[in-house]
This record gives structure tokens, C-alpha cells and sequence, in this order.
């Protein structure tokens, strides 16, 4: 957008596809002779529309375009070069090889042709109606998103659910870009109205510089860590900020903007610089800004209450610990204390202390033989028989209160806490002990029922006239502690935060969902428009047809791999497991010369062009004169940023300056072009030769998703420590979705977060052609709803289980004859009468009303959500169990799940090997650069990926036109992830662009190679 226009303005035609993806979607196809069979080949309804067709050049064109509709649904504007040749083999396959006219036909019988191959597959043409239609439709999904790309493939699904061919790109750009203009254009209007003038003010206030300093670049600026230094900046941030959110709230409601566009709005703050900002009209600026603030109150109560749980369960653990050492210590001294405590015994007896000395005298002497709190120690140890932990935990806390008060109280006051329920007495104590800090400083009431009967004894004493006491300091600290275990359970909300507000909070709103019909139509899913009354039955068929099949193969000793297991005189089936092997580095690749990796990315931009997706950050669209990158420097910095160097070692380490390197990163390398360049490189890798070779499957693009460790030199948010999987550092976790080799989607979580968590958002956020059909996980990547999730958003979820007996002991019994059945029948009443949460939580999720991770939290993490779920938890058993009998039925299946997996244990190789070139450890100073570098080494991987897939693609095209079929076979099961061929260390140079690399070059010197 321009911020000098109007907000409702926009460029005519938006570009939303790169040249690869047209080229994709659009041009003409390109048939090898395998292909010319099975394409130009016609069924009896299509051989009857052939023969409709009176003359031979229609009948012989009939032929050609059919073939070219069946490998691409659309109207070719021009055919390809080499359509001569397809003729050719038409009129020998159907015509004797009569010769083929000279004279192509008119447009119009083309056109006539094509209107029959639509009626002959039942399909509408993109008419003026449908174009209308078509743009209702957009427009109502602009209030979900206005990111153009998700507009897209929302009209494709559109047209491909209502049987209209596809029209020409320009269509489809005019259509989106109008829709978006039309949604710009409510938010103008309104925006004008809604806000109030006093907003306004504190709006330009934040924009406006003081200082040399624009107050939005300290709103900006995120804490490092969860330290009280940090904490205490971003408190200042959020004080300033509560003011006016009541205003900001108000505004987004009535803006009714999804959370989608908000957060869409709120990312150009991050983008623009306040300058830039205050540039823009008014409507635009406010808008942005209102989003984001919007955005920034809620990422500032999910940071507070993080680092809250994070300090409670920090000094609790410490305090166990201490608690634990202490009575460890007190124990092993006790035999030692319990023989000095004989001569004190026998001090009352033996004469020592007279009956009339004053009872002073006997505790001195006895106080001379052990200190007293040795002696109340023993006394204690004589009664229970046992040494008090928790006195020495109470100890802990004691001696650490200061810096309980200085980590949790400040965090404690800024939160809003709420309950489910409504207003229960947890709540309103917890709401008290708030008020009484804020305005006190200190607690001076709080309401004994609120703890725990087993806990008293150490907060509340008895004084003398029996008048009961209460350790405040103590209170408060009990407080924090049964905070945090109702925060967990999801009991208390924190209704302003991202992730610990009410889950019902997260989906379709009740005003949206009255509309659930219209909107179960418009998903382009069939889980959502199909009949639940017939559709989980027929699931619920399935299973028991699969049992009765199962348990026949197996007693039959169909099924050699299953074995019996006996234990506890129990009779259960398990599977025998082969041993896994990544494909990296096949030999074939060690005859090679290696290539340094920068002219690895310099032969990759040529071949792909990337670098169109590495847009100036503050460029306008469409603009003509846009900054131009510098392609050494790109190039350098994504190699700087990915094998952990950062560019100020990296132009240290090569002869570019590092004010270039830091201009060329903070102008082009945003994370959203990042991963738009990687999806270019990613589409292109689809469209080599080699690549429908790397299918597991035949017709099934099998994936696998799994998690790797990184460490980190610096704190941000997100890093943590880990003993398990770092030692003694810490770090983050890589999650990526691999398919057919290629890392198609990754994010970075924190080492405390569950990869499981985010099945469905790395499958639903992935932008590349490369849409993978099912996708295998270890362990780690199942919970109680990804096959749900998953079955009902059109994916295969298929895991590999560790422990595969105990999840077929969890589901299944075998009876005394041997026959499997359910240990627990499937309860299809609790699926159907909560089918209408679960179609607002699948239908919540497409809209981008709620990320997975938000449900998987909450339903680990709360019994009494679990109530909620149980319909979702119920129809996830149901598909868990459909699979798992597939699983153990079928070797195959196992073969291909864990072939799956060693690909992305392959591309956790390389990674590992990318990121050892300088140490292993991040050293980005933000969680947003941390993002930027993580990316960067994604890149990296993808385009050796690239390179390696070109080399195999041209390789077999030599030995297919040889007719070494042999090889050809061989060439097909080679891995493309390899860097032994490659040089990522060395002397950096990139100023060659790769120019001197010659693809086919190369490729004849292997095959020489080879041959020797």
C-alpha cells in the first residue's frame, strides 16, 4: 500500500504468484512419450465427444486439447513448441498416421473445442455470473485475511468445489485486488468515525519523536529475557499502553476485523519505520497502529504471565531442591544428635538438676550438650519418624523473599485474571491479595479457607492466647504457587493473552457462527459439508470391517511381521521393527568436484530467480523505480546469517563492507520474503524431472515432521535451558516439515513447547507447490487430537510409535480365540453431539481464528477441558485406531512411514552440518533475528537440495537418451541431500554469482567419472 493515497486504494493488479508458480499453474504442458500414452488416451464419454466432432483437423485438435486439459484444467492461450510432435503421435495412435494438416484450426473452433471438453467433465465457464459470484465470495473471505496468497488459493478451492475452469491469472489478480480494495475501503470509511479524538492524540503521540527517539521504537522493543531488568522495561511499555487499550479494543470491534488481518495490519509497524509511518494518511497509520497495539497488549500479557509461571515453578523447584539437601543432611546427622540427646534424657533423672533449681538451669546444661534446633529436630524425628521437607522449603523461601517479591509481584499486579465460571472464590481472593498489593504494597488480609489444610500449619501460628497469626509474607507466596497450578489447569484466564484466555475466546465468534452453515459450504472441506449422521458412522464401519480383516490375516499367518506378546498372562499383538538409515551423501556424489556454497546460491538464483521474492521492505509494490539488490550481498548475507557467522563476522570473513551487509538485512531479509524466496526455490524443485521420482508413494505425497535441538550464546524469550538435550545450555527447537527431501515449512518454538503442538499449522501455513498428502511423526509429534485435527482437514496423519505394543494394548484386546477387538467401544453419540464444537474448531482453525497449538494446549493441560474436547478426543481414537490396524497390517505402510522420517532425520544432517561451521550456536541478539537466521540456514539447505536435484534431473536425461535404463532406475532412487560435494567453508567469495559452474558441464564430467 501506499501511505500517500487513500487506504482504499490499490494497485490494479496485485502480484500474488511468482513467475514459477504461473508457469505452474499456466503453461502449456510438456508431454515425454510415457506421458503421451496415458494422456492422449480417451474413455468411452470422451471417445463419444471425439466423434461428435465432424472433420478430421477438429477430431485430431479434439484429441490434443483433451490431453492438455487432463495434465492442466485450464484454457491454453497458446500451445506449447513441441505440439507438432503430440499431433503427430495422435494421428498414428487414432488416425493411421494420416497426415497432419499444415493449418492450425481458428480460435473459434478452438474455443468450440474447448466448450465440449467442458461439458464432457461437467464443468462451468468462467462467465460474467461466476466472476460476480466469484468475487462475493472473495470479498467475504477478505474479512478472514487480506493477504493476497491466501486469497488465492481460498478462490482456487472456490472454483474447483463449484466445477468452474480455471480462468486466465489476470482474472483472478483483477478479482483479488478489487476484493481487497473493497475491504480497505469499509476500514477507511470507518476508521474516519470510530475513533475517538483523544485515541487519535495518543496515537501521534507514539509517533512522534522525543529526543531523537519516536516513543514507538521503545514500544517496540521486546524484552531479552525473563529478568527483572527486562521485566521492568517492558512493565513501563505496558503502563503506558493500558491506558488507551479500552479505546483500541473498542475500535477493533468495531472495525470487526479477524485476527487474521489484524495481525496482518500490525506486522507493517514492525515493517515501517515511525518516519514512514507518520507519511502515511491518517487512516492507514491508525489502522496500523491500532492493530498493533492491539497485538502488542496481548503479546505483553502472555509474556507477563509466562515469566510469572516461569518464576513460580523456577523458586519451587529451588526450594524442593534445597528442601530436599537439607533433610538429606539433618537425616544422615541424626544418629550422631540422637546420642547426645541420652545425656539431656538422663539430666532429669540422675540428680544433676535439683528439683528446686529454676528451669533455666536445666535447659542451659541441656543447650550446652545440642544446639535447640537440633533438639526440636529430634523431637520432631522421635514423633513422625520422619524429616520435614517442606519446613526446609517454607526455610527457602523465606531466605528468598526479596527476590520473590522483585521477580513475580510486579508481574502479578499488571495481569487480569478471570474464571470460567464465572466469579468463584478463587477468583475474587485472588482478585483481593491484587488490589491489596497494588494499593498497600503489601498483603494485610487474606482468607485462611483459600489454603490448603496441609499447608497451614507453616503460614498460620497460634499465639499464646490461642488468637490465631498469619505469615503474610508466607500468604503471598502460597498464593503465587496456587496461581499458577489453576493457571495450568486453564481454571483461571488471563482474558487479554494469546494462549491463557478462555479457549472458547479463540474460535468463530456466536455472530459468525449463525452463519456456520453458509460457512461449512465455502470450506472446500468434505469432513465439514458432509452429513455427520452418515459420515462418522461410515467411519465407525471402517474400523470394524478393518478389525475383523486384521485379526483373519494375522490367525491365518497372513501377516508374518505381527507377533504374539504374553505378559501377565495377557495376550497382546505387537510388530517386529527394522533398523532406520538416512539417505545423506550417496557415493555417487563423492565423484564430484565440490562447488563452494556461494556459487551453490549464485547457480540457484540463476536457474530460479529468487530474488524476486527479496522485495525492498519499504518499497511500494508496484512501484517502477524500486531499490535494487545487490546480489554478492544477498548472497552473503544469507550464507553469514545461516552458518551462524552473523554479517559482522562475515564481512570480516569476505570483501564486503559491513554497512553494506547490515542495509542489504534490514532492507530485504524479512523473514516473509526469506520464506517466500525459499518457497520459489522449493516450486522449482517440483518442477525438475527427478522429483515426482522422490515419491515414497505413487500418487500420495508422503511427508514427515520432527524437531531439532539449537543452542543459543544469547537469551531471548524463547531460549531455555535444557539438561536432557543441551547439557548445561541452552537453546531452541527447529520444527520442519520435510516432503519428498524438500523442508517445505519450519518455525522455531521454545525447548518447553510440544512439536506436537504444531502439526496442523506447519501443513495449513505451507505456500509451496509441494502440498504433501500425508505426514509421519515419531513420539513426539502425537497427543490426544492430530489425527482428528488432521482426518478432518483432508491430511493422513501417520506416526511411528516408539512403544507400539502399550498403543495397541491402549486400544485394542485380544480374545481368548485370538481375535482383536476395541478394549473400549467407539462412543459415536458423545462425536455426534459435540460434532457442532468440532466443526467450529476445524472451521476456527482454516479461518485463522486459532492455531493448533492453542487447542493442544489447553487439552493437555486441564481436566476440565478435557469435558470439552471429549467429542474431538472420542473421533481422534476413532482415525487412531483406523490407523494403527492399517500400521500393523501392512509392512508397506511401515516402510514408507519410516522412510519418511529418515528423510527429515536427513535434513536434520545437514542442517547440523551447515550450522558447525562456525560453532553450532545462534548468536542473534532478538527472537525476530534468531527467526532471520534459522531461515537463512533453511535457505541454505534447500538450495544445496536444489542444486543436487538439477545435477540428478539432467544426469538421467543423459542416460535416458543413451537408453541406459539401468542407470536411469539407479539415478531415481538417489538422494539430493548431500554436501560432500559442496564447500561451505573456505575462502568467501561472492562476486561470481556461480557464473563459471555450468550445469551440463558438470554433468558430463560425472558421467566421465562414472564411467572410469
Amino acid at each position: 500500500m501506499d501511505g500517500g493515497r487513500n487506504i482504499a486504494s490499490v494497485d490494479k493488479r496485485l502480484k500474488i504468484l511468482t513467475q514459477t508458480e504461473i508457469d505452474e499453474l499456466y503453461a502449456a504442458p510438456i508431454f515425454s512419450a510415457e506421458d503421451r500414452d496415458f494422456f492422449f488416451d480417451m474413455d468411452e464419454n470422451e471417445q463419444r465427444a471425439f466423434e461428435s466432432r465432424k472433420t478430421y483437423p477438429a477430431q485430431l485438435y479434439f484429441v490434443l486439447l483433451l490431453g492438455y486439459f487432463r495434465r492442466k484444467p485450464i484454457v491454453l492461450s497458446e500451445l506449447p513448441k513441441q505440439y507438432r510432435e503430440d499431433l503427430d503421435f495422435i494421428s498414428v495412435k487414432y488416425f493411421k498416421g494420416k497426415p497432419v494438416p499444415r493449418k492450425n484450426i481458428t480460435s473459434t473452433e478452438r474455443f468450440r473445442i474447448y466448450d465440449k471438453i467442458l461439458d464432457v467433465y461437467g464443468l462451468n465457464k468462467f462467465d460474467k455470473s461466476q466472476q460476480k459470484d466469484a468475487f462475493t465470495f472473495v470479498s467475504r473471505t477478505a474479512a478472514t485475511s487480506v493477504e493476497p496468497r491466501y486469497l488465492f488459493d481460498e478462490l482456487f478451492m472456490y472454483l474447483s468445489t463449484k466445477k468452474i475452469a480455471l480462468p486466465a491469472y489476470s482474472s483472478l489478480q483483477t478479482i483479488i485486488s478489487k476484493a481487497i480494495a473493497a475491504e480497505n475501503e469499509r476500514t477507511s470509511i470507518m476508521l474516519r468515525t470510530i475513533l475517538s479524538k483523544s485515541l487519535k492524540e495518543r496515537l501521534n503521540t507514539i509517533l512522534t519523536s522525543e529526543d531523537s527517539k519516536a516513543l514507538l521504537t521503545t514500544i517496540k522493543k521486546l524484552p531479552k529475557d525473563f529478568t527483572h531488568r527486562e521485566m521492568s522495561k517492558e512493565i513501563e511499555v505496558f503502563n503506558f499502553i493500558e491506558e488507551i487499550y479500552p479505546d483500541v479494543e473498542k475500535a477493533i470491534k468495531q472495525l470487526v476485523l479477524s485476527n487474521s488481518n489484524i495481525e496482518h495490519y500490525a506486522l507493517l509497524v514492525d515493517f515501517y519505520s515511525p518516519t514512514k509511518l507518520k507519511r502515511f494518511a491518517p487512516e492507514i497509520s491508525s489502522l496500523y497502529l491500532v492493530s498493533y497495539i492491539y497485538k502488542r497488549y496481548a503479546k505483553m500479557n502472555e509474556c507477563f504471565t509466562i515469566a510469572m509461571l516461569y518464576h513460580i515453578n523456577k523458586f519451587a523447584s529451588d526450594a524442593k531442591s534445597y528442601g530436599k539437601s537439607q533433610a538429606y543432611e539433618a537425616l544422615s546427622g541424626m544418629r550422631e544428635k540422637v546420642k547426645k540427646a541420652g545425656p539431656i534424657m538422663k539430666l532429669v533423672v540422675n540428680g544433676t538438676v535439683k528439683k528446686h533449681d529454676y528451669f533455666e538451669v536445666f535447659l542451659n546444661k541441656a543447650l550446652d550438650i545440642l544446639p535447640e534446633q537440633d533438639i526440636f529436630l529430634i523431637g520432631d524425628y522421635l514423633v513422625n519418624e520422619v524429616i520435614d521437607e517442606k519446613k526446609y522449603q517454607w526455610e527457602f523461601i523465606d531466605q528468598n523473599l526479596s527476590k520473590i517479591k522483585k521477580s513475580i509481584r510486579s508481574l502479578f499486579k499488571c495481569l487480569t485474571f478471570s474464571d470460567r465460571d464465572g466469579d468463584t472464590f478463587a477468583i475474587r481472593e485472588i482478585v483481593k491479595a491484587q488490589e491489596q498489593l497494588i494499593t498497600d504494597g503489601n498483603l494485610s488480609d487474606f482468607n485462611q479457607q483459600f489454603i490448603k489444610k496441609n499447608i497451614r500449619p507453616y503460614i498460620i501460628d497460634k499465639d499464646d492466647s490461642g488468637a490465631t497469626r498469619i505469615d503474610y509474607d508466607r500468604a503471598e507466596w502460597w498464593l503465587y504457587t496456587k496461581l499458577a497450578s489453576l493457571i495450568n489447569e486453564r481454571q483461571v484466564n488471563i482474558s487479554a493473552s494469546l494462549t491463557y484466555k478462555r479457549f472458547e475466546d479463540n474460535l468463530l465468534n456466536d455472530e459468525r457462527w449463525t452463519r456456520k452453515q453458509q460457512l461449512r459450504e465455502n470450506s472446500n472441506l468434505e469432513s465439514m459439508k458432509a452429513d455427520e449422521k452418515v459420515f462418522v458412522p461410515a467411519k465407525v464401519t471402517v474400523l470394524k470391517d478393518k478389525l475383523t480383516f486384521v485379526s483373519k490375516r494375522v490367525m491365518e499367518g497372513q501377516n508374518t511381521t505381527m507377533v504374539y506378546a504374553d505378559r501377565d498372562g495377557q495376550t497382546t499383538w505387537t510388530i517386529k521393527r527394522k533398523p532406520n538409515a538416512p539417505e545423506v551423501n550417496n557415493p555417487f556424489f563423492e565423484v564430484m568436484p565440490q562447488i563452494h556454497i556461494g556459487d551453490v546460491l549464485g547457480v540457484t538464483q540463476r536457474e530460479t530467480n529468487f530474488t524476486l521474492a527479496l522485495t525492498h521492505i519499504h518499497a511500494k509494490p508496484n512501484a517502477k523505480n524500486k531499490p535494487e539488490l545487490n546480489l554478492s550481498n544477498a548472497i552473503a548475507c544469507i550464507v553469514g546469517n545461516g552458518a551462524r557467522y552473523g554479517i559482522f563476522q562475515m564481512a570480516r570473513l569476505c570483501s564486503i563492507p559491513y554497512d553494506q551487509l547490515r542495509n542489504t538485512q534490514m532492507g530485504y531479509l524479512s523473514l516473509e520474503n526469506l520464506r517466500n524466496a525459499h518457497d520459489i526455490v522449493s516450486d522449482a524443485i517440483a518442477a525438475l524431472p527427478i522429483f515426482k521420482h522422490y515419491n515414497i508413494q505413487e500418487n500420495l505425497l508422503h511427508a514427515s515432521a520432527d524437531a531439532q535441538k539449537f543452542e543459543s550464546r544469547v537469551s531471548t524469550i524463547r531460549v531455555r535451558y535444557s539438561s536432557k538435550y543441551l547439557g548445561r545450555g541452552k537453546g531452541l527447537a527447529g520444527l520442519s516439515l520435510s516432503a519428498n527431501h524438500v523442508p517445505v515449512n519450519a518455525k522455531l518454538m521454545a525447548l518447553n513447547e510440544h512439536e506436537s503442538h504444531h502439526m496442523f499449522d506447519l501443513l495449513y501455513n505451507n505456500n509451496s507447490s509441494i502440498q504433501p498428502d500425508m505426514v509421519s511423526t515419531d513420539n513426539h509429534g502425537t497427543n490426544q487430537c492430530n489425527f482428528a485435527l488432521l482426518d478432518l482437514s483432508g491430511w493422513q496423519f501417520a506416526p511411528r510409535y516408539a512403544q507400539v505394543r502399550k498403543v495397541l494394548k491402549d486400544l485394542f484386546k485380544v480374545s481368548k480365540d485370538g481375535v482383536l477387538e476395541l478394549r473400549i467401544a467407539i462412543k459415536t453419540k458423545i462425536i455426534l453431539d459435540g460434532w457442532d464444537l468440532i466443526q467450529r474448531i476445524i472451521l476456527s482453525l482454516h479461518s485463522k481464528e486459532l492455531s493448533q497449538a492453542t487447542i493442544c494446549k489447553q487439552l493437555s493441560s486441564s481436566k476440565s477441558n478435557s469435558k470439552l474436547f471429549k467429542s474431538l478426543i472420542e473421533y481422534d481414537r476413532l482415525i487412531k485406531a483406523i490407523y494403527m490396524l492399517d500400521y500393523v497390517d501392512s509392512e508397506e505402510l511401515r516402510d514408507y512411514v519410516q522412510r519418511a522420517l529418515n528423510r527429515g532425520e536427513a535434513y536434520h544432517q545437514i542442517q547440523r552440518t551447515i550450522e558447525a561451521v562456525n560453532g553450532n550456536k545462534f548468536r542473534a541478539g532478538n527472537d525476530d533475528q534468531l527467526d532471520i537466521w534459522y531461515e537463512c540456514a533453511r535457505f541454505l539447505a534447500t538450495a544445496i537440495i536444489y542444486f543436487n536435484s538439477c545435477l540428478l534431473s539432467n544426469l538421467m536425461d543423459i542416460y535416458e537418451k543413451r537408453g541406459d535404463l539401468d542407470m536411469v532406475e539407479r539415478i531415481k532412487t538417489f538422494s539430493p541431500v548431500a554436501w560432500i560435494n559442496i564447500n561451505l567453508n573456505g575462502i568467501y567469495s561472492f562476486s561470481s554469482h556461480g557464473e563459471h559452474v555450468n550445469l551440463a558441464d558438470l554433468v558430463k564430467e560425472m558421467t566421465q567419472r562414472v564411467a572410469a
